[in-house]
Protein backbone atom coordinates (compact mmCIF):
# COMPACT_ATOMS: atom_id res chain seq x y z
CA UNK A 1 0.00 0.00 0.00
CA UNK A 2 0.92 4.02 -0.70
CA UNK A 3 2.01 5.48 2.31
CA UNK A 4 -0.16 7.69 4.27
CA UNK A 5 0.72 11.44 4.76
CA UNK A 6 -0.04 12.33 8.41
CA UNK A 7 1.56 15.66 8.71
CA UNK A 8 2.32 18.92 6.68
CA UNK A 9 3.18 17.79 3.09
CA UNK A 10 3.78 19.31 -0.46
CA UNK A 11 1.96 17.74 -3.87
CA UNK A 12 4.88 17.09 -5.21
CA UNK A 13 6.51 15.49 -2.43
CA UNK A 14 3.70 13.26 -2.28
CA UNK A 15 3.39 12.33 -5.73
CA UNK A 16 7.42 11.82 -5.90
CA UNK A 17 7.54 9.45 -3.16
CA UNK A 18 4.27 7.69 -4.30
CA UNK A 19 2.20 8.55 -1.05
CA UNK A 20 -1.38 8.36 -1.08
CA UNK A 21 -2.91 11.38 -3.22
CA UNK A 22 -6.77 11.60 -3.22
CA UNK A 23 -7.82 13.14 -6.03
CA UNK A 24 -8.81 17.04 -5.73
CA UNK A 25 -7.74 18.18 -9.19
CA UNK A 26 -11.28 18.48 -10.19
CA UNK A 27 -11.42 21.78 -7.94
CA UNK A 28 -8.12 23.15 -9.36
CA UNK A 29 -9.16 23.17 -12.74
CA UNK A 30 -12.32 24.50 -11.74
CA UNK A 31 -10.51 27.62 -10.40
CA UNK A 32 -7.93 27.70 -13.65
CA UNK A 33 -10.81 27.75 -16.16
CA UNK A 34 -12.77 30.34 -14.17
CA UNK A 35 -13.01 33.85 -15.66
CA UNK A 36 -12.96 35.26 -11.83
CA UNK A 37 -9.22 36.26 -10.77
CA UNK A 38 -9.38 36.44 -7.17
CA UNK A 39 -10.47 33.31 -4.85
CA UNK A 40 -10.70 32.66 -1.13
CA UNK A 41 -11.28 29.60 0.45
CA UNK A 42 -11.99 29.41 4.53
CA UNK A 43 -11.99 26.03 6.39
CA UNK A 44 -11.21 25.32 9.67
CA UNK A 45 -7.74 24.25 10.74
CA UNK A 46 -5.87 21.36 9.08
CA UNK A 47 -8.30 20.65 6.94
CA UNK A 48 -5.85 20.17 3.71
CA UNK A 49 -6.16 24.18 2.76
CA UNK A 50 -1.97 24.13 2.92
CA UNK A 51 -2.09 20.88 0.07
CA UNK A 52 -4.06 22.52 -1.98
CA UNK A 53 -2.54 25.20 -2.13
CA UNK A 54 0.85 23.44 -2.79
CA UNK A 55 -0.72 21.57 -5.70
CA UNK A 56 -1.58 25.13 -7.17
CA UNK A 57 1.75 26.05 -7.36
CA UNK A 58 2.32 22.92 -9.11
CA UNK A 59 -0.31 22.88 -11.52
CA UNK A 60 0.89 26.98 -12.36
CA UNK A 61 4.45 26.02 -12.79
CA UNK A 62 3.44 23.68 -15.07
CA UNK A 63 4.51 20.72 -13.70
CA UNK A 64 2.12 18.09 -15.61
CA UNK A 65 4.13 14.81 -14.99
CA UNK A 66 3.01 15.49 -11.27
CA UNK A 67 -0.49 15.23 -12.26
CA UNK A 68 -0.54 12.25 -14.30
CA UNK A 69 -3.47 9.73 -13.65
CA UNK A 70 -5.44 12.26 -12.01
CA UNK A 71 -8.41 14.35 -13.65
CA UNK A 72 -7.24 17.17 -14.58
CA UNK A 73 -4.66 15.69 -16.48
CA UNK A 74 -6.58 14.68 -19.91
CA UNK A 75 -8.60 18.57 -19.42
CA UNK A 76 -7.72 20.79 -22.33
CA UNK A 77 -4.89 22.60 -20.62
CA UNK A 78 -1.94 24.46 -21.97
CA UNK A 79 0.19 23.57 -19.25
CA UNK A 80 2.09 26.40 -19.54
CA UNK A 81 4.60 27.77 -16.67
CA UNK A 82 3.51 31.08 -14.89
CA UNK A 83 5.81 32.62 -12.12
CA UNK A 84 3.86 32.39 -8.62
CA UNK A 85 4.41 34.31 -5.58
CA UNK A 86 3.50 31.76 -2.73
CA UNK A 87 3.28 33.17 0.84
CA UNK A 88 2.88 31.16 3.85
CA UNK A 89 1.81 33.49 6.57
CA UNK A 90 1.97 30.51 9.13
CA UNK A 91 5.81 31.34 8.87
CA UNK A 92 5.01 35.53 9.04
CA UNK A 93 6.08 37.34 12.69
CA UNK A 94 3.46 39.31 13.82
CA UNK A 95 3.87 40.84 16.74
CA UNK A 96 3.83 44.26 15.90
CA UNK A 97 3.39 46.39 12.36
CA UNK A 98 7.36 46.57 12.44
CA UNK A 99 8.01 42.76 12.92
CA UNK A 100 4.60 42.19 10.27
CA UNK A 101 6.92 44.49 7.62
CA UNK A 102 9.95 43.03 7.84
CA UNK A 103 8.85 39.18 8.38
CA UNK A 104 6.52 40.12 4.68
CA UNK A 105 9.94 41.79 3.36
CA UNK A 106 11.66 38.57 3.74
CA UNK A 107 9.66 36.37 2.53
CA UNK A 108 8.78 38.51 -0.93
CA UNK A 109 12.70 38.30 -0.72
CA UNK A 110 12.52 34.56 -0.98
CA UNK A 111 10.00 34.28 -3.58
CA UNK A 112 12.69 37.11 -5.79
CA UNK A 113 15.78 34.66 -5.03
CA UNK A 114 13.80 32.07 -6.48
CA UNK A 115 13.81 33.35 -9.26
CA UNK A 116 17.00 34.97 -9.42
CA UNK A 117 15.57 38.56 -9.08
CA UNK A 118 16.71 41.52 -6.58
CA UNK A 119 14.33 43.81 -4.67
CA UNK A 120 15.84 46.65 -3.18
CA UNK A 121 14.41 46.96 0.39
CA UNK A 122 11.56 49.29 0.78
CA UNK A 123 7.91 48.79 2.38
CA UNK A 124 6.35 45.61 1.69
CA UNK A 125 3.54 47.27 -0.58
CA UNK A 126 6.20 48.74 -2.64
CA UNK A 127 8.54 45.32 -2.78
CA UNK A 128 5.16 43.20 -3.50
CA UNK A 129 4.63 45.89 -6.69
CA UNK A 130 8.09 45.46 -7.72
CA UNK A 131 7.95 41.87 -7.32
CA UNK A 132 5.00 41.42 -9.13
CA UNK A 133 6.05 43.62 -12.25
CA UNK A 134 9.71 42.25 -12.08
CA UNK A 135 8.34 38.74 -12.79
CA UNK A 136 5.60 39.65 -15.16
CA UNK A 137 8.82 41.41 -17.35
CA UNK A 138 10.95 38.61 -17.24
CA UNK A 139 8.53 35.76 -18.27
CA UNK A 140 6.35 37.79 -20.48
CA UNK A 141 3.67 35.91 -18.16
CA UNK A 142 0.86 37.45 -15.45
CA UNK A 143 1.70 36.27 -12.20
CA UNK A 144 -0.26 33.62 -9.88
CA UNK A 145 -0.06 34.42 -6.27
CA UNK A 146 -1.41 31.98 -3.72
CA UNK A 147 -1.06 32.98 -0.19
CA UNK A 148 -1.82 30.31 2.75
CA UNK A 149 -3.46 31.23 6.03
CA UNK A 150 -3.82 34.78 5.27
CA UNK A 151 -5.88 35.26 8.15
CA UNK A 152 -3.24 34.72 10.74
CA UNK A 153 -1.59 37.98 11.13
CA UNK A 154 -4.95 39.71 11.69
CA UNK A 155 -6.16 37.08 14.11
CA UNK A 156 -2.85 37.04 16.02
CA UNK A 157 -3.32 40.82 16.77
CA UNK A 158 -6.45 40.73 17.61
CA UNK A 159 -6.51 38.17 20.46
CA UNK A 160 -4.62 39.04 23.67
CA UNK A 161 -3.21 35.46 24.42
CA UNK A 162 -3.45 36.59 28.62
CA UNK A 163 -6.56 37.59 28.66
CA UNK A 164 -8.80 36.17 25.87
CA UNK A 165 -9.68 39.72 25.10
CA UNK A 166 -10.47 41.21 21.50
CA UNK A 167 -7.91 44.07 21.27
CA UNK A 168 -9.36 46.22 18.46
CA UNK A 169 -7.22 48.82 18.75
CA UNK A 170 -4.17 46.58 17.59
CA UNK A 171 -6.11 45.19 14.97
CA UNK A 172 -7.39 48.36 13.31
CA UNK A 173 -3.64 49.05 13.02
CA UNK A 174 -3.01 45.45 11.27
CA UNK A 175 -5.85 45.24 9.18
CA UNK A 176 -4.79 49.27 7.85
CA UNK A 177 -1.17 47.77 7.17
CA UNK A 178 -2.80 44.80 5.27
CA UNK A 179 -4.89 46.76 3.52
CA UNK A 180 -2.43 48.71 1.44
CA UNK A 181 -0.86 45.54 1.18
CA UNK A 182 -3.15 43.74 -0.76
CA UNK A 183 -4.20 47.47 -2.72
CA UNK A 184 -0.99 46.25 -4.94
CA UNK A 185 -3.27 43.35 -6.05
CA UNK A 186 -6.15 45.93 -6.97
CA UNK A 187 -3.77 48.05 -9.06
CA UNK A 188 -2.00 45.57 -10.78
CA UNK A 189 -5.05 43.14 -11.67
CA UNK A 190 -3.86 43.18 -15.27
CA UNK A 191 -0.59 41.47 -14.47
CA UNK A 192 -1.79 39.07 -12.36
CA UNK A 193 -3.17 35.56 -13.65
CA UNK A 194 -5.13 34.11 -10.33
CA UNK A 195 -5.04 35.42 -6.54
CA UNK A 196 -6.06 32.65 -4.42
CA UNK A 197 -5.86 32.86 -0.54
CA UNK A 198 -6.82 30.45 2.35
CA UNK A 199 -7.88 31.11 6.06
CA UNK A 200 -9.51 29.87 8.78
CA UNK A 201 -11.46 32.98 10.10
CA UNK A 202 -13.73 35.30 7.69
CA UNK A 203 -13.18 38.98 8.93
CA UNK A 204 -15.90 40.02 5.52
CA UNK A 205 -13.76 40.92 3.01
CA UNK A 206 -14.33 43.79 2.64
CA UNK A 207 -11.61 44.56 5.95
CA UNK A 208 -8.77 43.81 4.64
CA UNK A 209 -9.21 43.52 0.49
CA UNK A 210 -9.73 46.99 -1.49
CA UNK A 211 -13.60 47.08 -2.61
CA UNK A 212 -13.19 46.80 -5.78
CA UNK A 213 -11.86 43.23 -5.59
CA UNK A 214 -14.41 40.79 -6.85
CA UNK A 215 -13.07 38.20 -4.37
CA UNK A 216 -15.04 34.89 -4.89
CA UNK A 217 -15.46 33.05 -1.37
CA UNK A 218 -15.80 29.36 -1.80
CA UNK A 219 -16.05 28.29 1.34
CA UNK A 220 -20.28 28.57 1.25
CA UNK A 221 -20.26 27.60 -2.85
CA UNK A 222 -22.00 24.15 -3.29
CA UNK A 223 -19.53 23.26 -6.09
CA UNK A 224 -16.65 23.41 -3.79
CA UNK A 225 -18.44 21.15 -1.16
CA UNK A 226 -15.73 18.25 -1.17
CA UNK A 227 -12.79 20.43 -1.05
CA UNK A 228 -10.58 19.80 0.76
CA UNK A 229 -12.44 17.46 2.80
CA UNK A 230 -12.65 13.48 2.34
CA UNK A 231 -15.68 12.07 1.22
CA UNK A 232 -17.74 8.74 2.29
CA UNK A 233 -17.26 7.64 -1.30
CA UNK A 234 -13.31 8.85 -1.36
CA UNK A 235 -13.23 6.88 2.30
CA UNK A 236 -14.20 3.95 0.00
CA UNK A 237 -12.33 4.27 -2.74
CA UNK A 238 -9.03 4.90 -1.57
CA UNK A 239 -8.80 3.91 1.68
CA UNK A 240 -10.80 0.62 2.55
CA UNK A 241 -6.98 -1.22 2.52
CA UNK A 242 -6.27 1.34 5.99
CA UNK A 243 -8.47 0.09 8.01
CA UNK A 244 -6.45 -3.55 8.39
CA UNK A 245 -4.99 -1.53 11.62
CA UNK A 246 -8.17 -0.74 13.56
CA UNK A 247 -9.75 -4.28 12.45
CA UNK A 248 -7.11 -5.70 14.72
CA UNK A 249 -6.51 -3.20 17.45
CA UNK A 250 -10.53 -3.48 18.28
CA UNK A 251 -11.28 -7.43 16.75
CA UNK A 252 -13.52 -5.48 14.21
CA UNK A 253 -14.31 -6.58 10.55
CA UNK A 254 -13.68 -3.83 7.93
CA UNK A 255 -17.64 -2.88 7.78
CA UNK A 256 -17.55 -2.98 11.80
CA UNK A 257 -14.68 -0.55 11.70
CA UNK A 258 -15.58 1.54 8.76
CA UNK A 259 -18.93 2.02 11.35
CA UNK A 260 -17.21 3.02 14.30
CA UNK A 261 -14.81 5.41 12.23
CA UNK A 262 -18.00 7.19 10.75
CA UNK A 263 -19.83 7.70 13.50
CA UNK A 264 -16.84 9.39 15.46
CA UNK A 265 -15.29 11.43 12.73
CA UNK A 266 -17.77 12.16 9.91
CA UNK A 267 -20.10 15.15 10.10
CA UNK A 268 -18.77 18.47 8.58
CA UNK A 269 -20.88 20.42 6.11
CA UNK A 270 -20.23 23.94 4.88
CA UNK A 271 -22.54 24.46 2.29
CA UNK A 272 -26.44 23.75 1.25
CA UNK A 273 -24.48 20.84 -0.54
CA UNK A 274 -26.29 17.73 1.56
CA UNK A 275 -22.59 16.02 1.66
CA UNK A 276 -20.50 15.71 4.78
CA UNK A 277 -17.20 15.44 4.76
CA UNK A 278 -14.27 13.84 7.10
CA UNK A 279 -11.32 16.14 7.94
CA UNK A 280 -8.09 15.33 6.02
CA UNK A 281 -5.71 14.88 9.56
CA UNK A 282 -7.59 13.26 11.49
CA UNK A 283 -8.69 10.65 9.09
CA UNK A 284 -4.75 9.81 7.83
CA UNK A 285 -3.55 10.10 11.44
CA UNK A 286 -6.46 7.28 12.76
CA UNK A 287 -5.97 4.74 10.10
CA UNK A 288 -2.10 5.25 10.25
CA UNK A 289 -1.59 4.48 13.95
CA UNK A 290 -4.60 2.57 14.15
CA UNK A 291 -6.23 4.19 17.35
CA UNK A 292 -9.22 6.19 17.47
CA UNK A 293 -7.69 8.74 19.37
CA UNK A 294 -8.49 12.65 18.76
CA UNK A 295 -6.08 13.86 16.68
CA UNK A 296 -8.25 16.92 14.99
CA UNK A 297 -9.39 18.15 18.66
CA UNK A 298 -5.68 17.93 20.15
CA UNK A 299 -4.23 19.26 17.39
CA UNK A 300 -5.79 23.31 18.52
CA UNK A 301 -7.49 24.73 22.05
CA UNK A 302 -10.95 25.61 22.19
CA UNK A 303 -9.67 28.17 25.55
CA UNK A 304 -10.88 31.30 23.50
CA UNK A 305 -14.62 29.98 23.00
CA UNK A 306 -14.95 28.88 26.60
CA UNK A 307 -13.82 32.47 27.89
CA UNK A 308 -16.08 33.77 25.06
CA UNK A 309 -18.54 31.48 26.62
CA UNK A 310 -18.21 32.41 30.08
CA UNK A 311 -18.12 36.36 29.25
CA UNK A 312 -21.29 36.37 26.95
CA UNK A 313 -23.44 33.98 29.49
CA UNK A 314 -24.34 31.80 27.01
CA UNK A 315 -26.15 29.00 28.29
CA UNK A 316 -24.45 26.13 26.82
CA UNK A 317 -28.01 23.95 26.44
CA UNK A 318 -28.84 25.59 23.29
CA UNK A 319 -26.41 23.67 21.41
CA UNK A 320 -29.10 20.72 21.93
CA UNK A 321 -31.56 23.07 19.02
CA UNK A 322 -28.90 25.94 17.64
CA UNK A 323 -30.36 27.30 14.85
CA UNK A 324 -28.94 31.10 13.39
CA UNK A 325 -29.84 33.16 9.82
CA UNK A 326 -27.72 31.72 7.22
CA UNK A 327 -26.39 35.48 7.13
CA UNK A 328 -24.78 35.39 10.31
CA UNK A 329 -22.18 33.14 9.90
CA UNK A 330 -20.73 35.43 7.28
CA UNK A 331 -20.28 38.76 9.04
CA UNK A 332 -18.93 41.28 7.76
CA UNK A 333 -16.90 42.78 10.38
CA UNK A 334 -14.29 41.47 12.95
CA UNK A 335 -16.80 43.19 15.51
CA UNK A 336 -19.95 40.96 14.31
CA UNK A 337 -17.44 38.19 15.00
CA UNK A 338 -19.56 36.47 18.01
CA UNK A 339 -19.40 33.05 19.77
CA UNK A 340 -21.73 30.82 17.36
CA UNK A 341 -20.12 31.97 13.73
CA UNK A 342 -16.51 31.68 15.42
CA UNK A 343 -17.12 28.09 16.61
CA UNK A 344 -18.51 27.37 13.10
CA UNK A 345 -15.54 29.23 11.15
CA UNK A 346 -13.16 27.07 13.75
CA UNK A 347 -14.78 23.62 12.90
CA UNK A 348 -16.11 23.06 16.40
CA UNK A 349 -19.82 23.79 14.66
CA UNK A 350 -20.81 22.55 11.58
CA UNK A 351 -24.20 22.75 9.29
CA UNK A 352 -26.79 20.12 10.06
CA UNK A 353 -29.66 21.65 8.12
CA UNK A 354 -30.72 24.51 5.82
CA UNK A 355 -33.99 25.73 5.36
CA UNK A 356 -36.29 26.75 2.38
CA UNK A 357 -35.98 30.53 4.47
CA UNK A 358 -32.10 30.55 5.19
CA UNK A 359 -32.51 29.26 8.59
CA UNK A 360 -29.23 27.09 9.34
CA UNK A 361 -29.33 24.25 12.09
CA UNK A 362 -25.99 23.81 13.66
CA UNK A 363 -24.47 21.52 15.98
CA UNK A 364 -21.30 19.38 16.74
CA UNK A 365 -19.74 18.08 13.43
CA UNK A 366 -19.13 14.80 15.06
CA UNK A 367 -18.78 12.27 18.23
CA UNK A 368 -14.58 14.16 18.56
CA UNK A 369 -15.34 17.20 18.54
CA UNK A 370 -18.75 16.97 20.62
CA UNK A 371 -17.60 14.73 23.47
CA UNK A 372 -13.96 16.43 24.03
CA UNK A 373 -15.77 19.92 23.53
CA UNK A 374 -18.30 19.41 26.43
CA UNK A 375 -15.81 17.34 28.57
CA UNK A 376 -13.30 20.45 28.28
CA UNK A 377 -16.37 22.40 28.92
CA UNK A 378 -16.97 20.91 31.96
CA UNK A 379 -13.64 21.04 32.99
CA UNK A 380 -13.08 25.06 32.24
CA UNK A 381 -16.15 25.66 34.25
CA UNK A 382 -15.47 23.58 37.10
CA UNK A 383 -12.20 25.02 37.40
CA UNK A 384 -10.33 21.36 36.75
CA UNK A 385 -12.51 20.58 40.64
CA UNK A 386 -13.77 17.35 39.02
CA UNK A 387 -12.06 14.45 38.87
CA UNK A 388 -12.92 13.61 35.59
CA UNK A 389 -12.08 10.09 35.85
CA UNK A 390 -15.33 9.31 37.91
CA UNK A 391 -17.13 10.42 34.82
CA UNK A 392 -15.72 7.26 33.58
CA UNK A 393 -16.97 5.01 35.93
CA UNK A 394 -20.78 6.97 36.52
CA UNK A 395 -20.80 5.58 32.68
CA UNK A 396 -19.30 2.07 33.67
CA UNK A 397 -21.68 1.64 36.50
CA UNK A 398 -25.09 2.14 33.68
CA UNK A 399 -22.89 -0.02 31.58
CA UNK A 400 -23.00 -2.92 34.75
CA UNK A 401 -26.40 -1.53 35.91
CA UNK A 402 -24.76 -1.13 39.43
CA UNK A 403 -27.11 1.16 41.14
CA UNK A 404 -24.77 1.45 44.15
CA UNK A 405 -21.42 2.35 41.92
CA UNK A 406 -23.64 5.06 39.89
CA UNK A 407 -24.42 6.29 43.46
CA UNK A 408 -20.96 6.37 45.21
CA UNK A 409 -19.67 8.16 41.46
CA UNK A 410 -22.31 10.99 41.17
CA UNK A 411 -21.68 12.07 44.68
CA UNK A 412 -18.60 12.22 43.97
CA UNK A 413 -18.96 14.25 41.24
CA UNK A 414 -21.47 16.39 43.04
CA UNK A 415 -18.95 17.03 46.24
CA UNK A 416 -16.18 17.96 43.69
CA UNK A 417 -18.19 20.96 42.26
CA UNK A 418 -18.77 22.19 46.14
CA UNK A 419 -14.85 23.51 45.66
CA UNK A 420 -16.10 26.03 42.45
CA UNK A 421 -16.88 29.01 42.89
CA UNK A 422 -20.06 30.14 41.32
CA UNK A 423 -19.81 33.37 39.03
CA UNK A 424 -22.01 36.52 40.50
CA UNK A 425 -23.57 37.21 37.28
CA UNK A 426 -25.16 33.76 37.73
CA UNK A 427 -28.07 31.75 40.07
CA UNK A 428 -26.64 28.73 41.95
CA UNK A 429 -29.71 26.91 39.59
CA UNK A 430 -28.16 28.37 36.17
CA UNK A 431 -24.78 26.67 37.28
CA UNK A 432 -26.37 23.53 37.46
CA UNK A 433 -28.78 23.22 35.04
CA UNK A 434 -25.33 23.85 32.79
CA UNK A 435 -23.02 21.09 35.16
CA UNK A 436 -25.86 18.70 34.54
CA UNK A 437 -26.53 19.08 31.41
CA UNK A 438 -22.35 18.79 30.48
CA UNK A 439 -22.74 15.51 32.60
CA UNK A 440 -25.42 14.45 30.72
CA UNK A 441 -23.34 14.58 27.54
CA UNK A 442 -20.46 12.88 28.78
CA UNK A 443 -22.35 9.80 29.70
CA UNK A 444 -21.86 8.84 26.05
CA UNK A 445 -18.64 6.33 25.18
CA UNK A 446 -18.13 4.73 22.04
CA UNK A 447 -15.95 2.55 23.78
CA UNK A 448 -17.86 1.79 26.62
CA UNK A 449 -21.04 1.52 23.92
CA UNK A 450 -23.17 3.82 26.05
CA UNK A 451 -25.09 6.59 24.39
CA UNK A 452 -26.67 9.81 25.92
CA UNK A 453 -29.64 11.75 24.88
CA UNK A 454 -30.53 15.13 26.27
CA UNK A 455 -34.38 14.97 25.98
CA UNK A 456 -35.27 18.32 27.98
CA UNK A 457 -33.29 21.45 29.30
CA UNK A 458 -35.71 23.99 30.90
CA UNK A 459 -36.63 23.60 34.34
CA UNK A 460 -34.90 20.11 34.69
CA UNK A 461 -32.30 17.91 32.82
CA UNK A 462 -33.73 14.77 31.58
CA UNK A 463 -31.67 12.35 29.09
CA UNK A 464 -31.60 9.09 28.22
CA UNK A 465 -28.88 6.53 28.43
CA UNK A 466 -28.34 3.71 26.34
CA UNK A 467 -25.88 0.75 26.71
CA UNK A 468 -26.16 -2.83 24.71
CA UNK A 469 -28.32 -4.52 27.80
CA UNK A 470 -29.84 -1.50 29.65
CA UNK A 471 -32.25 1.57 29.57
CA UNK A 472 -32.28 4.92 31.46
CA UNK A 473 -33.98 7.47 31.74
CA UNK A 474 -32.46 9.96 34.46
CA UNK A 475 -33.69 13.32 35.69
CA UNK A 476 -31.54 15.83 37.29
CA UNK A 477 -34.19 17.98 39.12
CA UNK A 478 -34.47 20.34 42.20
CA UNK A 479 -37.36 18.49 43.99
CA UNK A 480 -40.45 20.66 42.27
CA UNK A 481 -41.89 17.22 41.35
CA UNK A 482 -42.75 14.63 43.69
CA UNK A 483 -43.99 12.56 40.94
CA UNK A 484 -40.50 12.57 38.63
CA UNK A 485 -40.41 9.01 37.51
CA UNK A 486 -44.40 9.08 36.61
CA UNK A 487 -43.90 11.81 34.55
CA UNK A 488 -40.51 10.76 32.98
CA UNK A 489 -42.46 6.97 32.58
CA UNK A 490 -45.81 8.95 30.96
CA UNK A 491 -43.36 11.16 28.36
CA UNK A 492 -40.86 8.79 27.44
CA UNK A 493 -41.21 5.72 28.95
CA UNK A 494 -42.61 3.83 26.08
CA UNK A 495 -39.92 1.13 26.63
CA UNK A 496 -40.83 -1.66 29.19
CA UNK A 497 -37.24 -2.02 30.06
CA UNK A 498 -36.24 1.12 31.28
CA UNK A 499 -34.82 2.15 34.87
CA UNK A 500 -35.78 5.01 35.89
CA UNK A 501 -33.86 7.38 37.90
CA UNK A 502 -34.71 10.62 39.76
CA UNK A 503 -31.71 12.62 41.07
CA UNK A 504 -33.16 15.71 43.06
CA UNK A 505 -30.80 18.30 43.99
CA UNK A 506 -30.77 20.87 46.72
CA UNK A 507 -29.63 24.25 45.63
CA UNK A 508 -28.22 25.39 48.81
CA UNK A 509 -26.91 22.98 50.13
CA UNK A 510 -24.96 22.20 46.78
CA UNK A 511 -25.90 18.37 47.67
CA UNK A 512 -28.08 14.94 46.19
CA UNK A 513 -31.33 15.24 48.28
CA UNK A 514 -32.78 12.72 46.87
CA UNK A 515 -32.07 9.62 44.42
CA UNK A 516 -35.00 7.62 43.83
CA UNK A 517 -34.45 4.72 41.28
CA UNK A 518 -37.61 2.35 39.85
CA UNK A 519 -37.09 -0.38 37.10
Amino acid sequence: MQDLVTGQAHFKSIIESNSLYIDKTEFVYKIASSTEKFFLLNRPRRFGKSLFINTLKSFYQGEKDLFAGLDIYNQNWQWEEYPVIHLDYCAVVAESIESLDKSLGYALERVAREYDLQLETDTTPRMLKNLILKLYQKFDKKVVILIDEYDKPVFASLIDSYSYQFDFGKYERFQKALKSFYKILEELADYLEKVYLTGIIKFGSSSIFPDSINLVELDQNPEFAELPGFTETELDQYLTPYFSKLRVKYELTTAEAKKAFKARYLGYRFTEKEIQVYNPFSTARVLDFGSFDNHWFNSGSPKLLFHLIQRKDFSITKFEDLRVEKSKLNPTSIKELTLIPFMYQTGYLTIKEISAEGLVKLSFPNFEVESNFLINLLDFMTEDKINTVDIYYLRKSLVQNDKQQFKKYLNSIIDDLKEVEINESESVKEFYQQIFYLIAKALSSLYLKISSEVLNTKETVEFKAKTEDNHFLLSFNYGQNKEIIKQLKAEYGTEKDFTYISMSFDLKKREIAELKLKS
